[in-house]
């Protein structure tokens, strides 16, 4: 007897329901002082307050190709191709952290990074912070 039920779908409604963004946490040394960048927000939410270099994931990104471009927007500074492989620079995904209660906006899921740089130029501030 054929089936008249529909079989259930394997990806539900709610995938992709919330946006993904990442973080980079960025670490060098100066001075024999290790160091972390943060930005100002220039927009809400959280205007005015210190965070990290990070936002949205765009189509067509990767995670590794959005927190370089977010980091880049922001701060001005390039993360060199290659840099998740060894070298002085080296890029890899740190935590994941849950969609819920972290953004006033709504579920936002996000990504952090670890960017370990050699000594690097001055940031400068660019994108949506100051």
């Amino acid at each position: 007897m054929p089936r008249t039920t529909p079989a259930p779908s394997a990806v539900p409604e709610t995938a992709g329901a919330f946006p993904v963004t990442v973080d980079v946490v960025t670490l060098t040394v100066r001075d024999a002082e290790l160091h972390a960048l943060v930005v100002d927000r220039l927009l809400e939410p959280y205007r005015g307050q210190a965070a990290l270099p990070g936002g949205f994931v765009l189509p067509g990104e990767t995670l590794e190709q959005a927190a370089a471009r977010e980091l880049e927007e922001e701060t001005r500074l390039t993360v060199p191709a290659g840099a998740t492989g060894t070298g002085p620079w080296h890029l890899e995904q740190l935590r994941t952290y849950g969609p819920l209660g972290r953004d006033p906006r709504g579920p936002v899921l996000s990504v952090a990074y670890l960017l370990l740089a050699p000594a690097f130029g001055l940031p400068a501030a660019g994108g949506d912070a100051a």
